[in-house]
């Protein structure tokens, strides 16, 4: 885990803590499936709807 703080990357996991490579990878999994649902729908609620929705 890191966290931007007045411009520079700040790693905010206290020392000797690792975060397991399953989980971003788990992650990137989870995000491709999300826009993929949301390439299924969207560009019609765009057709319909345009630049109008804010």
């Amino acid at each position: 885990g890191y966290r931007i703080n007045k411009g520079k990357a700040m790693c905010t996991l206290p020392p000797g803590v690792r975060i397991p490579v399953e989980a971003p990878m788990g992650l990137a999994f989870h995000n491709v499936m999300e826009y993929s649902n949301l390439a299924s729908f969207l560009p019609e609620i765009y057709a319909e709807f345009g630049p109008e929705i804010h």
